[in-house]
């Protein structure tokens, strides 16, 4: 009977060490996989804020670049209103547009807007083209 108690003390530190011994492996596995994503989550902080960087470059690169182009059409719009030394200069009511609110435009006019959309337009798809190459 003394003996079938040993034997039974005998499994039962077995199997409490087996367990505590697989937990302990695991508990391990564990620390080594939370300290492995800690590291990689750095990495991705650090990768992220030369991406922001980039991208703020860029953004303001597009920005100025749009509003040095948008300038200078206006400014060649603009310089079609005034007489030349020639004393020729487009007339601002002569051709005159209604538009659908029933507002009238001049035609100049409407072709400075689309040239300015126009120009909006190119800037927009350099801006995309330039932001989905951050990597």
């Amino acid at each position: 009977m003394i003996l079938l108690y040993i034997r039974l003390a005998f499994f039962g530190i077995a199997i409490t060490g087996a367990a505590i011994g697989g937990w302990y492996v695991e508990h391990l596995r564990f620390v080594a996989f939370k300290t492995d994503v800690e590291a990689q989550g750095k990495i991705q902080e650090e990768h992220n804020k030369v991406v922001l960087a980039q991208q703020k470059e860029i953004t303001t690169k597009v920005t100025d670049n749009y509003e040095k182009k948008l300038n200078s059409l206006h400014a060649y719009y603009d310089g079609m209103h005034k007489p030349s030394s020639s004393g020729s200069a487009v007339s601002d009511t002569s051709n005159t547009f209604r538009l659908p609110n029933g507002s009238t435009k001049d035609y100049l006019s409407i072709t400075r807007d689309c040239a300015d959309e126009t120009e909006h337009v190119i800037s927009l798809q350099e801006f995309i083209n330039l932001q989905l190459g951050v990597k």
